[in-house]
């Protein structure tokens, strides 16, 4: 029992790691719009700075939702269905870069970039960071209840 207690904090902090690597390049993939000045580009920063939130939100609000609706033993579903969410968003994304490229838009294509990475974040933080944080994810061998590491199918902060 306690080695799957070690097992389920680690799992934990794998998945805190892996959350706090894409607030990272999250940060440094929207921080030049920090350093734009004059009427046009602050127009152009606050939208970055909208649809990386944006993004982060509607991203993560989908794959919570995914997440919920399949059963916790499915994890190929995830992926596939993941992948499945990520084909539209990308296929937009490259042929906006490609047009706004064209216009010679080059600040709005940094903005769309920021808006497909923060979705691509929310998505794989709740599918793939937040089953290891709630310590699910690496604690297979725990049968059941009687478990002292078994969570529940409710996170603590709902029971």
């Amino acid at each position: 029992m306690r080695r799957l207690e070690w097992r389920a904090w680690v799992c934990r902090i794998v998945g805190l790691l892996r959350t706090l690597g894409w607030a990272a390049a999250l940060y440094f993939a929207a921080s030049p719009w920090r350093e734009l000045g004059g009427l046009i580009t602050e127009r152009v920063r606050w939208f970055g700075w909208f649809v990386l939130y944006a993004g982060i939100v509607l991203g993560f609000a989908l794959g919570d939702y995914i997440r919920e609706a399949l059963p916790p033993e499915s994890t190929r579903d995830n992926l596939r269905l993941m992948r499945r969410m990520l084909y539209l968003p990308a296929a937009l994304t490259a042929t906006w870069l490609v047009v706004l490229q064209l216009l010679n838009q080059r600040e709005v294509a940094g903005v769309v970039f920021t808006a497909f990475l923060s979705y691509w974040a929310g998505i794989d933080v709740a599918l793939g960071a937040m089953p290891l944080i709630e310590g699910g994810a690496c604690c297979t061998d725990a049968a059941g209840p009687e478990s002292s590491s078994y969570l529940g199918p409710l996170p603590p902060w709902e029971s």
